[in-house]
């Protein structure tokens, strides 16, 4: 009688061993088959990258500084440089703004336009007051790429230094 009890015993604990390494493999099947759904649904955001840091001068106020720019390239081929100092940048498949690291309401906006589109705002300059910001728009053409330009910057002397670095980014587009 004593083996039987024994033999039982072997058995449960094998079947229990069994289940719990099944119930394992369930859950790591599981958790994969989550990861990959979750990779399937979401939709990737295309930001700039980052080519590397160099060094160039700027001229305010008829004085010359040294500037460190990092250079990037946007998804749809226009590379910009510009100071990380002063600027974030955020992007996407059509908008690369540049904000103002001291005002998030001072930002510069590059947005690539269809041939089309830019036929119909060739030559718009235009130039409006809001409060203490001034918004500047125009179009430029960059080799094969159409885009809009839109500059926004407190107005007075002491912002002249951020609206010459937007200048300086704008530059590299003509």
């Amino acid at each position: 009688m004593k083996q039987s009890k024994k033999g039982e015993k072997t058995t449960y604990i094998i079947t229990v061993v069994i289940a719990i390494v099944l119930l394992c493999m369930l859950l790591v099947f599981v958790n994969v088959q989550h990861k990959n759904s979750n990779s399937k649904n979401t939709t990737s955001k295309i930001t700039t990258t980052t080519k590397r840091s160099i060094k160039d001068k700027l001229t305010i106020d008829d004085k010359t500084i040294d500037i460190e720019v990092e250079e990037y390239k946007t998804p749809w081929g226009v590379t910009v440089n510009y100071e990380p100092l002063y600027f974030r940048v955020g992007a996407d498949d059509r908008l690369l703004k540049f904000t103002s690291v001291m005002d998030k309401n001072t930002y510069l906006v590059i947005e690539k336009m269809t041939e089309e589109e830019y036929r119909k705002a060739y030559d718009l300059k235009k130039t409006e007051k809001d409060g203490e910001y001034t918004l500047a728009s125009r179009v430029i053409q960059n080799g094969q790429a159409y885009l809009r330009v839109v500059k926004c910057h407190k107005t007075g002397i002491e912002y002249d230094d951020v609206d010459m670095r937007m200048e300086y980014i704008l530059k590299q587009l003509s």
